[in-house]
């Protein structure tokens, strides 16, 4: 089973669970992924997604500490 898939496995779930907060980080996680085979023109292999997915991660780490530092709770 590939990355994509366990996504796609994961986000059904999380869409008959309810799990809100679930579902909007795999949606984003997705979205980036479909971005990148977009931007790239073909599909990603699993190294290829383990990287969107850190540069994603990397993404909102920095967005918090910035968010924080200005005393910002959003």
């Amino acid at each position: 089973m590939t990355l994509q898939d366990r996504l796609a496995t994961d986000l059904k779930v999380a869409t008959k669970s309810g799990d809100k907060a679930r579902l909007s980080a795999l949606r984003m996680a997705r979205a980036a992924i479909k971005n990148a085979e977009i931007a790239k023109r073909h599909l990603l292999d699993d190294a290829a997604v383990m990287n969107v997915l850190s540069q994603q991660a990397k993404r909102y780490r920095e967005s918090i500490a910035e968010f924080s530092k200005a005393n910002r709770p959003d």
